[in-house]
């Protein structure tokens, strides 16, 4: 687990620098090793690239976790729900996918501040 959480503060500590393009790199170069991040891992990348407003590499990376058959989990859908929100909140209801606090008060930001 210790390595898990050091991956992901890397990946995070490399976005928020503006080197995203280099943890993407990364990142592929870690897959093709055959080097899986796990879906922790996956999470902070897609909140942390949503958070620097780059939803459309959130997006990639959360097509990557799939094409893996590693499942998004709740946390992973609420951070990517700005402009697709309700798209995303029904594609997690149809996966079995429980939405908590967090997801909902994300939802309610979204339709408050889009009007």
């Amino acid at each position: 687990m210790e390595r898990v959480v050091e991956a992901a503060g890397i990946f995070n500590k490399m976005i928020v620098g503006g080197k995203w393009k280099e943890a993407t790199r990364l990142l592929n170069e870690m897959v093709s090793k055959n080097i899986f991040p796990d879906v922790f891992t996956f999470r902070v990348l897609v909140d942390t690239l949503c958070k620097e407003g780059m939803v459309v590499e959130a997006e990639g990376v959360v097509e990557m976790i799939i094409q893996r058959d590693i499942d998004p989990n709740t946390v992973t859908y609420t951070s990517l729900m700005d402009d697709e929100a309700m798209m995303l909140f029904l594609d997690m209801s149809h996966k079995g996918l429980v939405a908590n606090t967090i997801t909902y008060n994300t939802l309610a930001d979204g339709f408050l501040q889009s009007g």
